[in-house]
């Protein structure tokens, strides 16, 4: 470090990158701060959070004779006065606000400097449709790193998936208190979605010079498991009214007990209608649709199969029914109205 000092190439060390041909960056570790929703979007995040690097800079070696003093904090404000990695948001450039901001720098004697970075972005979030009203969210945010003429390498050293239970803030956070990580917003005003879990990982680019890119996989579910059992509870409850109605008086009452479902179902289907997203399912049926188009389907073959022997009942018989009919029907009759065990006897002896 002297060296550059006594030279006068103090500037070297800030706008450029350390002279090693190739430039290894570690990703420490990877923190979700803060994660709220798009102002007007239901499935949209904006997400607040950190990204510590580490890498090797030979330039800021020193010998402890020299100077006693193994590391070095540098304040946020004086954070330029070495060299940092220009990573960025290519998503937010649009905006100019795409590069990161440091938030702490520390170097050692031997060169090794550690940063912490922050960064606010939307991210580009993929909804499932699938297990409504629990709707999935895949959401990823991208980041690249500019520096020519050097060859660029990511090293991730937290590379496990990291599980975690965290709410989405239905409106923008207040502030945060960037030494502690601790929102200020009301916590409480939060939405139904709920992060499950995050993952980063490196991609490999296509483009000029092989530039790597790091992507941040954040996976959220809503929790609406109330809203759940409501929608299928009634309307099961009603069906296995449906399905029981045989032990219910004659074909007559059980059409009229069976209509009565139905509107039933109906109604329950209306209320599922009601509150769908009013876009749409983005061409995707969820599991809940196929569960009462199969419930409607059980309802429609139950109610023309009794109209079809209501009708049959009412068509005057010239000719005995086969003789296997007549045991079956024999057979139904008594396991639906109860009978002696004598005439079970009865009824196989015939």
């Amino acid at each position: 470090m002297n060296a550059y000092k006594t030279t006068g190439q103090m500037r070297s060390l800030i706008d450029k990158a350390p002279p090693a041909d190739l430039l290894a960056i570690e990703i420490l570790e990877v923190n979700l701060i803060h994660i709220e929703l798009v102002s007007g979007s239901s499935n949209q995040f904006n997400i607040y959070g950190d990204l510590q690097l580490r890498w090797t800079d030979a330039r800021l070696t020193w010998s402890l004779d020299e100077w006693n003093q193994t590391e070095v904090d540098l304040e946020i404000s004086a954070g330029r006065m070495i060299w940092l990695p220009f990573i960025t948001d290519p998503g937010l450039c649009i905006t100019g606000k795409c590069q990161l901001s440091p938030e702490f720098v520390r170097f050692s004697n031997d060169g090794t400097v550690i940063a912490v970075l922050n960064f606010q972005s939307p991210a580009e979030c993929l909804i499932n449709f699938k297990p409504y009203p629990e709707e999935e969210n895949d959401c990823y945010i991208y980041f690249t790193m500019l520096e020519p003429n050097k060859k660029l390498e990511f090293d991730i050293k937290e590379s496990e998936m990291k599980v975690l239970s965290r709410s989405v803030a239905s409106s923008p956070i207040v502030s945060i208190d960037k030494d502690e990580h601790a929102i200020l917003a009301l916590e409480k005003d939060h939405s139904a979605w709920m992060v499950t879990h995050h993952e980063l990982t490196v991609l490999k680019s296509f483009l000029r010079d092989n530039i790597p890119i790091l992507q941040l996989f954040i996976h959220a579910q809503k929790a609406m498991s109330t809203q759940k059992f409501a929608l299928r509870l009634p309307i099961t409850i009603a069906t296995m009214i449906m399905l029981a109605s045989p032990l219910i008086g004659d074909l007559k009452m059980q059409i009229f007990v069976k209509l009565f479902v139905l509107s039933l179902q109906t109604l329950c289907f209306l209320y599922l209608c009601s509150i769908a997203p009013p876009n749409g399912f983005m061409g995707i049926r969820p599991s809940i649709y196929v569960f009462y188009e199969t419930i409607f389907l059980i309802a429609f073959v139950s109610i023309m199969t009794t109209l079809v022997a209501l009708a049959l009942s009412r068509v005057k018989r010239t000719v005995p029914p086969s003789h296997r009919i007549y045991l079956v029907a024999k057979l139904v009759r008594l396991v639906s109205n109860g009978v002696h065990e004598s005439h079970y006897f009865v009824l196989f002896q015939s």
